[in-house]
């Protein structure tokens, strides 16, 4: 098959991938045509099937657009910001770029707000305006997911730089301690672990953080960068590609499946920590090689467990911050949880976004100095040396 054959036939997908700046006006006529008639055909199904009167279609139709003009456009990296490294477990962000990070208006009315992301030459994020301070060898690395490197909120919001600002701020302190912040959106813990060989190795610090987060045990295989420059997981897992399609479809089964998703999120998380997870076994090997590394290091190994950002009213996930603390505790790695100066808010009041769960710049700032206070701990700030201590291994 000719490749501009093999082009035009997936031109005529329903489900192809879209670019994530086509939104609008021009999009229902360059792309989304072929979606709508998807969804009159599936609202039609769900007429006939229910065996509605007259005036129920006219109620499905209505509903349908309801949840439509409520619903947010998909949130979406620009594309061409990731690259492929050498283990096929790990990607890393295309350095020396900026790039846009995406929060949607609702279909209805608004535009789309663009948060500048910059990354630097060694391929971390940087400050979008002004200058990094030296990264001095001896200091903190910290290795996360997108809650550490800060998705939707500046560079100096994200925690890693409140807890450098907090370390700083002893006047009689006169070499500063930097706080690198080495986290890349979508790692699990297991591709954390993976990118900690060449971060000892440039930067030789004296502390190593590694940021949990309660889907941290979820098993990623090989990884490609698509024609749009986008990085997708081979092996994700199932339960989200039907999710993609149905809000495509129908945002009558797509908000469905949206409650089913919220109702079974308690058991879902736990789940994810429990024995007979395979992913669960593979995060407990990473922690312990977390360990080993520092060792190796001369680093001290500390684990920071980002809490979900959900249910903080009553929080029903205590268990599962006991049982890695317990894991981490086994291996002698401190353990520092932030979960008391969250909990009891009002969950979303502390997202960047209506529709994204990710730490606000206040979530960051009480999640930094709380971090900060606990290091402090260990940290001799009159000398600006870290000390560690013997409790803590």
């Amino acid at each position: 098959m000719s490749g501009g054959f093999r082009d035009r036939i997936r031109g005529l997908c329903i489900f192809r991938r879209r670019s994530p700046l086509r939104f609008g006006a021009r999009e229902l006529v360059r792309d989304m045509w072929r979606i709508y008639i998807a969804r009159g055909v599936i609202l039609a199904a769900l007429i006939v099937l229910s065996g509605a009167r007259h005036y129920l279609w006219v109620s499905l139709i209505a509903l349908e657009f309801i949840l439509w003009a409520k619903t947010y456009k998909v949130r979406a990296h620009e594309a061409n910001i990731f690259r492929l490294t050498a283990d096929e477990r790990l990607y890393e962000l295309a350095p020396g770029i900026t790039y846009g990070y995406y929060f949607p208006a609702r279909n209805i009315y608004g535009k789309d707000w663009v948060r500048p992301v910059k990354i630097g030459p060694l391929g971390l994020r940087v400050p979008e305006e002004g200058e990094q301070a030296p990264l001095s060898r001896d200091g903190l690395l910290v290795v996360g997911d997108s809650a550490t490197f800060g998705e939707g909120v500046p560079f100096r919001d994200a925690y890693p730089a409140v807890i450098e600002r907090e370390l700083n701020k002893d006047a009689s302190c006169h070499e500063h301690i930097s706080v690198i912040n080495a986290g890349v959106p979508g790692y699990n813990t297991v591709q954390a672990v993976a990118s900690l060989p060449r971060l000892l190795s440039t930067f030789s610090p004296k502390v190593v953080i590694l940021a949990v987060t309660l889907e941290d045990t979820l098993v990623w295989g090989p990884i490609e960068i698509g024609r749009d420059g986008e990085m997708v997981r081979l092996n994700a897992p199932a339960r989200q590609k039907p999710r993609e399609w149905l809000k495509r479809l129908s945002y009558i089964l797509y908000d469905l499946s949206q409650v089913y998703r919220f109702w079974r999120m308690e058991g879902y998380l736990r789940d994810l920590f429990s024995d007979d997870y395979i992913g669960y076994r593979a995060w407990m090997d990473a922690v312990h090689r977390m360990g080993a590394l520092c060792r190796s290091s001369s680093a001290i190994p500390i684990v920071v467990i980002i809490p979900a950002l959900l249910k903080l009213e009553s929080y029903v996930w205590r268990g599962v911050h006991a049982r890695i603390t317990d894991v981490c505790e086994d291996e002698g790695i401190y353990v520092i949880d932030p979960l008391p100066v969250v909990e009891g808010y009002r969950s979303r009041s502390l997202w960047v976004h209506p529709t994204d769960p990710h730490p606000s710049v206040e979530t960051h700032g009480m999640i930094g100095r709380e971090i900060a206070s606990r290091l402090a701990t260990f940290l001799d700030l009159s000398s600006c040396n870290i000390r560690p201590d013997e409790g803590l291994r």
